[in-house]
């Protein structure tokens, strides 16, 4: 059975809203159901991609941050390969 999935990062308002920062979660979607995981890491509005999910800029605190975003990805599609792989056998 084929299975739909997806992955995407979105800054998620705190209950302090006066936190200049905001929380980046990553959101996990498998054939409908989703979960949020938080990423630990933190980001302003203003510095934030949206579309893209990513920081915007060029400089070494935006290639750090979307590396780390990178890296969390690549690891649940990893592992989603191997469970997939686990049950088509």
């Amino acid at each position: 059975m084929d299975r739909s999935s997806g992955l995407i990062f979105h800054l998620k308002k705190n209950r302090n809203l006066l936190a200049c920062k905001l929380t980046v979660y990553m959101r996990i979607t498998v054939d409908g159901a989703y979960r949020e995981i938080s990423t630990k890491k933190k980001c302003s509005s203003s510095s934030w991609n949206a579309t893209a999910g990513r920081m915007n800029g060029k400089n070494d605190e935006a290639k750090v941050f979307n590396s780390y975003l990178d890296t969390l990805q690549q690891k649940v599609l990893d592992n989603y390969i191997d469970q997939t792989d686990v049950q088509c056998r």
